[in-house]
């Protein structure tokens, strides 16, 4: 499962095929399931700080993957946006960086199959 700028969800089935599924506002029980069926949830940046697709992918108990944007603190926004602790809810309970895979923004601008090889890369002991 993984998502496009335009808030459409992507989901490939076991026999390889493809849907889009729209959605906006809040999570619909169609997007939990598919994110509860993916092991990792892709969770692009935004309009603002904090993304509905965030809270899909916890509600849905998979791994988010997000752009970590670097400046004076790493931002899953944008460049020198908020840091994570900042934009985030909870931040002093809830460990946001260690339950998402950051990817560097760098990695997502050269483009092609970034999503594979970060996925691929991680170990068993990374998950």
């Amino acid at each position: 499962v993984f998502t496009d700028a335009l808030s459409s969800v992507f989901a490939v089935d076991d026999a390889g095929e493809s849907c889009a599924i729209k959605f906006s506002g809040f999570p619909t029980p169609v997007l939990l399931k598919l994110f509860s069926e993916a092991q990792f949830c892709l969770v692009p940046p935004g309009d603002v700080p904090y993304r509905m697709h965030l809270t899909a992918a916890v509600l849905g108990h998979c791994i988010p993957i997000v752009v970590a944007f670097t400046g004076m603190s790493t931002s899953w926004w944008r460049h020198n946006g908020p840091s994570v602790e900042q934009s985030l809810p909870f931040s002093s309970l809830i460990p946001w960086r260690e339950l998402a895979v950051e990817v560097p923004v760098h990695v997502v601008e050269a483009g092609n199959d970034w999503i594979e090889r970060v996925v691929e890369s991680l170990s068993e002991a990374d998950v």
